[in-house]
């Protein structure tokens, strides 16, 4: 039998007292027309809605979300009902947001729980001690009498992710972020009752503890994120070992404000990569979420001697949208940039779809001195959109060996570039909506559908590496390489 310790935490959180029923409310009418504003533009706009999800699903669950809606319901209320919606694009890109005064209200007068979780071994362990309760280690079982895994399910529901991907939903509520998604989707409370497992010794604990604000989440996470996650916020890097015949080439980004010049610096890595004759090259991709189109097809000409096409084509569903008035171009100016962008890149096909004109942003030339010996990606549930392109671009042509777990973002491809901010005119959500869709001109029998690369080595950190800042997937590929 496990024993159940029951404390309370007395705390000197700061509590607020302004509750969340003073939110202001709506009509039943004024949110069904909100909600037909943000149908009705993702079926004009999203190129990549009936990608993962059929026209009759998602009619169905707009029907049945749309019976939720009745008289006095506040912003927060709504956004519970609308989420699953934008979530069923099973798109990434596609993502709502909380309305500019629901995030006041929180900043102001929010009631978090106080815990930090990363996962191990698809366990939610907490990385952070709250005052003199040190529960740093332990695994979170239930919150306030819901077991984890119902918090988890719910939370889901209104994550976006590429496919039935999930690798990249459990990277979202990593560390302070569970929290705020918590708050997003329960209705918060001056106290939080914590029912945690202690894994050395299967000991189950329950703690009643004060909530907290979001000045002292972010205070809290800011020494967490320094401590733990530091490194990841390096752009590139690349290093060398075993008398330089491995190296270790790190791309967290493709974001063109994060360089110099890209192109310089890659040129760098593989002017000494070649130099010294590394026979055994890891790019580690793990926290790469995309960024300029582009930059992944510079990276991937030091890969390949052979020519490739990068996308079977790129896809949008018009040149001008109707719902203008209720997006961030909402101006003239603004409409015809976008108008101009897309007729630039975009042409008219005679089947009567929108496609990329040829020549447009074409794969980089391969280069004659390119690395061809043994490659190894590590991949994560991070690794997204230009992140995961790039894999995909190895996966499909090149010889290669991936580590790690399921990419984020999906192998055939993704609905991102150009978007338009959709907001609500009565609750004020956010709603942002990408209006290219790339298909990337991969195939693999052995990768379904809605999944990102799937590592040939299933390799994830413990809670005991990563807190002695251990690198459990770089010491495998290490070893790796070592027995081959």
């Amino acid at each position: 039998m496990k024993k159940i310790i029951l404390i309370l935490l007395i705390s000197t959180f700061k509590i607020y007292g302004q509750d969340i029923t003073e939110l202001k409310k709506f009509t039943k009418t004024e949110l069904q027309n909100d909600f037909d504003i943000a149908v009705n533009a993702l079926k004009e706009a999203h190129p990549g809605l009936y990608w993962y999800t059929t026209f009759a699903q998602f009619d169905s669950l707009c029907n049945n979300q749309k019976l939720k809606i009745e008289d006095n319901l506040n912003a927060l209320d709504f956004y519970r009902i609308l989420a699953p919606i934008i979530v069923a694009t099973k798109e990434g890109h596609c993502k709502i947001s909380l309305s500019d005064d629901i995030d006041e209200y929180f900043s102001k007068y929010g009631k978090y729980p106080p815990v930090f979780i990363k996962f191990f071994e698809d366990k939610p362990y907490i990385i952070n001690d709250i005052d003199d309760l040190k529960i740093k280690g332990n695994i979170l079982s239930k919150i306030n009498g819901r077991t984890v895994n119902e918090n988890i399910e719910t939370i889901f529901n209104t994550i976006s992710s590429d496919g039935y991907n999930l690798t990249k939903k459990y990277q979202t509520i990593n560390g302070q972020d569970f929290s705020y998604y918590y708050s997003d989707v329960f209705n918060q409370s001056n106290s939080y009752e914590l029912e945690v497992i202690d894994p050395k010794t299967n000991k189950t604990s329950v703690y009643t503890i004060r909530s907290v604000s979001e000045d002292w989440l972010e205070k809290q996470w800011n020494g967490i994120d320094e401590l733990y996650f530091n490194k990841s916020k390096i752009s590139s890097s690349l290093t060398f070992s075993n008398n330089n015949k491995t190296a270790l080439l790190t791309y967290n980004t493709f974001k063109s404000d994060k360089y110099n010049n890209f192109k310089k610096i890659t040129d760098d890595y593989f002017k000494k990569i070649l130099q010294y004759k590394v026979t055994d090259l890891i790019i580690d991709l793990r926290n790469n979420g995309g960024g300029e189109e582009g930059f992944e097809d510079y990276v991937f000409s030091y890969l390949t001697n052979k020519p490739y096409k990068k996308y079977k084509y790129v896809q949008s569903t018009a040149f001008l949208y109707s719902f203008y008035k209720f997006t961030d171009r909402n101006t003239i100016e603004k409409q015809k940039s976008l108008e101009n962008a897309l007729q630039t890149e975009q042409q008219l096909e005679s089947d009567g779809r929108i496609l990329r004109k040829p020549n447009i942003l074409i794969p980089e030339k391969t280069k004659n001195n390119s690395f061809k010996g043994n490659l190894y990606i590590l991949i994560s549930g991070s690794t997204y959109s230009g992140g995961s392109e790039f894999a995909s671009l190895i996966k499909g042509h090149r010889k290669s060996t991936f580590i790690g777990e399921e990419c984020g973002g999906g192998f055939y491809g993704n609905t991102s570039g150009f978007s338009i901010e959709l907001t609500l005119p009565n609750s004020k959500l956010h709603i942002k909506i990408p209006l290219l869709k790339f298909v990337v001109d991969v195939n693999d029998k052995n990768m379904p559908l809605g999944r990102g690369v799937l590592p040939d080595y299933e390799v994830q950190p413990n809670y005991e590496n990563f807190i002695n800042g251990r690198d459990t997937e770089i010491e495998f590929t290490k070893k790796l390489i070592e027995k081959k």
